[in-house]
């Protein structure tokens, strides 16, 4: 097996065990993607994915971890196990410009009046909005 059907497989069992620990189902999923914008996600997809028949796309890995309430990393927890064998690390020249890391919190709030609150770590930018209906969902950074 390759590694991008090794890396498919593990994510979708990351989805699976998120959404079984939210005690969600998967209409419920569906249906919080729409909210947050990602039309295009029915029962189906969320089976689909769940069963390594539809890939994750980067661009939906927040929503996903909005909709469980859960940390980005969860999703994409031991990809790093599928690189193989490293090689030598190299040492930073003390000169070279080093990213500032940010860690940003993201609130959304639902029509319903539920709300989810998840915090990413170790992100140097983020930018992300989709527009649907006239409403705009925008993840801002927020300093810790």
């Amino acid at each position: 097996m390759n590694i991008p059907e090794q890396a498919s497989e593990l994510i979708a069992a990351n989805v699976r065990a998120e959404r079984a620990m939210a005690r969600l189902r998967q209409r419920e999923v569906a249906d919080r993607m729409n909210r947050l914008g990602f039309a295009d996600w029915h029962t189906q997809t969320v089976g689909n994915i769940e069963r390594g028949q539809r890939r994750v796309l980067v661009s939906e890995l927040p929503g996903l971890a909005l909709s469980f309430g859960s940390p980005i990393g969860r999703l994409i927890a031991g990809l790093d196990g599928l690189r193989g064998t490293p090689g030598p690390k190299k040492e930073r020249a003390a000169t070279e410009a080093q990213p500032e890391v940010v860690k940003i919190t993201v609130k959304a709030e639902y029509d319903d009046g539920s709300s989810h609150e998840v915090e990413w770590d170790d992100l140097v930018d983020v930018k992300f909005g989709t527009a649907e209906n006239g409403r705009l969902l925008t993840m801002t950074a927020r300093r810790k």
